[in-house]
């Protein structure tokens, strides 16, 4: 159900961004949300589909998707458990940091050398995001 409301979100989304951006930005933004979705992108039915991903792969990054969920939605209770605001979450911060290595490490490690390859070309030209900052929000009330 969520799943479902996520892509049908993502498709309006889309529908309006591309109406404004030209194909070459289009493109390149494409790009830079693989980037700042990293390896957790790899459970869109849509980046499967370009890595021509297995059914056995497709189960188990399916698999470490949602033990990495699970583990930062535990890391976040515990940053809310300290009562510290903002300041709770920056110091969890490298555990948020840890799990996402650990996710990317096993998520890399089922892909062959080609899926890889076709993984990095889809990322485009590596882009440096700004840190994001503790206690601050994104426009829209997300500090995701």
């Amino acid at each position: 159900e969520r799943g479902k409301k996520i892509a049908a979100y993502r498709a309006d989304e889309a529908k309006q961004v591309n109406a404004i951006l030209s194909k070459t930005q289009q493109k390149r933004l494409g790009e830079l949300v693989l980037q700042r979705e990293g390896y957790g992108a790899l459970g869109r039915p849509d980046i499967q589909a370009k890595l021509k991903l297995s059914g056995v792969q497709k189960t188990k990054i399916q698999q470490t998707i949602q033990a990495h969920r699970q583990k930062i939605q535990s890391l976040f209770r515990e940053a809310r458990a300290g009562g510290q605001g903002g300041q709770g979450f920056a110091q969890i911060r490298p555990k948020f940091e840890a799990a996402n290595k650990d996710r990317d490490t096993k998520v890399a490690a089922l892909l062959s050398a080609s899926q890889k390859k076709t993984w990095a070309s889809m990322q485009g030209a590596k882009f440096t995001f700004p840190e994001r900052r503790p206690g601050r929000r994104r426009p829209g009330g997300s500090n995701a």
